[in-house]
């Protein structure tokens, strides 16, 4: 008797079936990845905001030890970050959680550390730390503040390498980087006749290119009360008015005859600049740098 053999068929896939798979995998990446993004934008916003909050604490600890008065922002021969460092002990909070950190070299030693500490992408405002006086740049008292809860002091901000003849840090931070310190009358608005402004400011559009590029188009703020959070409100930045063509024609016609300074009681808004400005919620936002309390 010869022996049997049974035949057992062996399954695959189709190629059709195959192309289904595929096809569902891809649908399902699709639908995941935009939500993944969301989620990791979202955790670097978080990251940020406590970085900010962490600034915030060291300020007050710092004006806990000055008399409550506030550092100036770039006159004291110090930057910021190195001022808040005894407090602090932590340099990445200096950066936005979304934007390049530098390596920060060691040993820091004396008055000026590097050009890395020039180039935080969480920017000090100008106007949240001092105010103009016939006398020259002072610093702010912040327990004398009229709306501390509303005046910003710490806002993310990125800008491009500059190019050669300006400031450039490419070698120091690749890619988006910061700049320690802005002119808030400048990040209030775009400019539409001028290029970027003068290598103490910042292009005027560094803190809405950083709210658009990291925090789907919302501002993370730190405030001199010492809380941080984001602000959503699009209405902070004005696209229409022109500052650099109105800004000096407003001062001009609304300066004390005695003192060079804006009246704050009897400003009067000329254009449409200065009609944008002068609404309580901008100006406190940004503060009125010719006020010691606004």
């Amino acid at each position: 008797m010869s022996p049997s053999y049974s035949k057992t068929k062996i399954q695959a896939f189709t190629l059709i079936e195959l192309l289904v798979v595929i096809a569902i995998i891809a649908i399902l990446a699709a639908i995941l990845f935009p939500v993944f993004a969301q989620a990791k934008a979202a955790a670097k916003g978080a990251a940020t905001i406590s970085n900010a909050k962490q600034q915030m604490l060291g300020l007050q600890m710092y004006v806990n030890d000055y008399d409550d008065t506030a550092f100036l922002p770039w006159e004291m021969g110090v930057y910021p970050v190195q001022l808040e460092f005894p407090y602090t002990k932590n340099l990445n909070i200096a950066w936005d959680a979304a934007s390049p950190i530098p390596n920060f070299p060691t040993p820091m030693t004396g008055s000026y550390w590097g050009d890395w500490t020039l180039v935080g992408t969480l920017s000090w405002n100008q106007q949240g730390l001092e105010y103009a006086s016939p006398s020259g740049n002072m610093p702010r008292v912040l327990s004398a503040q009229d709306n501390p809860a509303s005046h910003a002091v710490l806002v993310s901000l990125s800008q491009p390498n500059q190019p050669t003849g300006n400031w450039s840090f490419g070698n120091v931070v690749p890619g988006e980087q910061g700049w320690f310190t802005f002119d808030g009358w400048n990040q209030a608005c775009y400019e539409t006749t001028g290029t970027t402004a003068e290598w103490e400011n910042v292009p005027t559009q560094g803190i809405t290119r950083a709210a658009n590029l990291w925090h789907t188009a919302k501002y993370v703020t730190g405030f001199q009360d010492g809380h941080a959070k984001v602000v959503a409100d699009e209405s902070y930045i004005n696209p229409n008015a022109d500052c650099q063509a109105q800004t000096g024609s407003w001062w001009a016609s609304n300066t004390n005859s005695g003192a060079n300074f804006p009246n704050y009681n009897n400003l009067q808004p000329v254009n449409a600049w200065g009609a944008w400005m002068i609404q309580p919620k901008h100006l406190q936002y940004w503060g009125a740098w010719w006020d010691a309390t606004k």
